[in-house]
């Protein structure tokens, strides 16, 4: 699970579409987290499956991708969860009706391809999924109270927010 909060006094709404912030990105396989051996500091030797996806033009309140990132002084952080998934039917998900096209790379190689039995890894933050590039400062209720739908298009002169990993997880493979 990742944890996130904005060290600023009022929340951040953001829009989680290419972040690991996203809970439906692939962010075990595009590069959003990063494993390394934890005695060698080695990166485990994943591949990696690029490939594009379309996310909304628009965002609204409603809109799965929108996101209210508590303020520093909240005691609930926003939590978002990663699992590995594993050849099975978990490969029928759609989005939106249409089969998501990188499940059948996911099944030609497996999710847990490079990644050696009895190895202890590190998550690390990788670079492909570590900013968010639309983001407005406040509640959800405040940044859409005058215009529910706002282009997801980031403004050129608002600067992305990159994400800073607190602290990391370690997990030892089985099997």
């Amino acid at each position: 699970m990742l944890e996130a909060r904005v060290d600023t006094d009022q929340p951040v709404t953001i829009s989680s579409f290419s972040t690991l912030l996203g809970s439906n990105m692939p962010a075990l396989e595009y590069q959003g987290l990063t494993f390394a051996g934890s005695e060698t500091g080695e990166p485990a030797r994943r591949p990696v499956i690029d490939y594009q996806w379309a996310g909304e033009e628009f965002i609204t309140a409603n809109s799965p991708s929108a996101l209210e990132i508590p303020s520093k002084s909240s005691d609930r952080p926003l939590v978002v969860s990663h699992r590995f998934k594993f050849r099975s039917k978990e490969y029928k998900e759609t989005r939106d009706g249409i089969p998501w096209l990188y499940n059948e790379a996911l099944k030609s190689i497996g999710q847990t391809a490079g990644f050696e039995v009895g190895r202890r890894y590190e998550t690390g933050l990788g670079t492909a999924m570590s900013c968010v590039r639309w983001w407005e400062q406040g509640g959800k209720d405040r940044v859409f109270a005058t215009n529910p739908q706002r282009s997801r298009t980031p403004r050129l002169s608002k600067p992305s927010i990159r994400m800073i990993l607190i602290s990391s997880a370690s997990f030892t493979v089985v099997e």
